[in-house]
């Protein structure tokens, strides 16, 4: 099940769209990269405005990053994996879940300036792959532990609402 990606950008009515697709050409998922002409090129699309529904599920984080990862500057629209607590990610792997940054009052961060986020906080996730919801609705329940993944830990987070699993 690794697939080998190769990403490519086009322009379409303006708004610039990443594909991956796999070597034989097969199209996986395209997600909208920021309007070409937004005023602000650093501000986030809520992904409930992109996708029309809910996110999944909530957590509650803390960004703790790996060692070999100390000079990263996590922010709104980072493309971190989600991994399961006590799994390894050689073994059971990653999931593309993707987290969406909530500020205190529980609204959508748009800044999305690297390194612009609360150390602590809440976070929408986001399943991208539709095939892998229903493995997800049966292991995530409220207290599960995880970390937001990229090559190294990039936060500790703990499971803390279900929505649309």
């Amino acid at each position: 099940h690794n697939k080998v990606f190769k990403w490519t950008k086009l322009r379409s009515n303006g708004l610039c769209i990443r594909y991956a697709h796999c070597s034989k050409g097969r199209f996986h998922y395209a997600l909208p990269l920021n309007t070409a002409l937004a005023p602000n090129m650093n501000e986030h699309v809520p992904y409930v405005e992109r996708n029309g529904r809910q996110p999944d599920f909530i957590v509650e984080y803390e960004i703790d990053l790996a060692e070999e990862l100390k000079g990263a500057k996590p922010g709104q629209g980072m493309r971190v994996d989600f991994l399961y607590d006590g799994d390894d990610p050689q073994i059971e792997g990653v999931h593309m879940i993707w987290p969406e940054i909530l500020d205190e009052c529980g609204k959508v961060i748009r800044d999305s300036t690297p390194g612009n986020i609360p150390q602590k906080g809440f976070a929408n996730m986001w399943v991208l792959i539709e095939e892998r919801r229903e493995y997800h609705h049966t292991r995530l329940k409220i207290g599960t532990k995880g970390m937001w993944w990229r090559g190294g830990r990039v936060a500790y987070v703990k499971v803390v609402q279900i929505n649309a699993l």
